[in-house]
């Protein structure tokens, strides 16, 4: 991610959308030049990139831990928890960490982007290629503007498959 304001201004827009209504804003990313997107509902901040301590025994995704004040967070590498090449991370990277039932996790992306109003009518659903673990990571597929976002459910990227 790089420039800290993009952060800031994301990390404020998540507060702000914590008392709407947050069934239909996505915040999306970007993973190998691919669009994701997830409900800002469990969403807890995005910030920048930084080193884990890894550990033994974690699966393949998994980076180790990182220290988000005060608190040890799982890191996940999203690229390889979707099945793809391990990405090269840049400036543009970032973290999105999330709240699953009280549990903290901590999803690196390719580049945070924006949070997006997307309605039920714009969802379709995975395509029926998906195997059914991928059935389970995908919830829907949005046209945002003219980008495809594939759009994920924060808790089953953070479950072992």
């Amino acid at each position: 991610m790089g420039n800290v304001g993009i952060a800031t201004t994301i990390n404020s827009l998540i507060s702000v959308t914590k008392n709407e209504d947050a069934r239909e804003k996505y915040l999306t990313f970007e993973v190998n030049g691919k669009k994701y997107g997830i409900s800002v509902s469990n969403v807890i901040s995005v910030d920048q990139i930084q080193e884990a301590t890894t550990m033994p025994g974690l699966p393949y995704y998994a980076k180790g831990n990182i220290n988000y004040y005060g608190t040890i967070v799982p890191l996940i590498d999203l690229s390889l928890r979707l099945g793809e090449v391990e990405q090269e991370y840049t400036s543009q990277a970032g973290i999105i960490v999330v709240d699953i039932d009280g549990v903290q996790i901590g999803f690196m992306v390719g580049a945070i982007k924006e949070i997006h109003n997307i309605n039920d009518e714009q969802i379709s659903p995975p395509p029926s290629l998906c195997s059914e673990a991928g059935g389970r990571v995908m919830v829907g597929v949005a046209l945002i503007e003219k980008d495809i976002v594939f759009l994920l459910n924060s808790r089953a990227l953070a479950c072992d498959k």
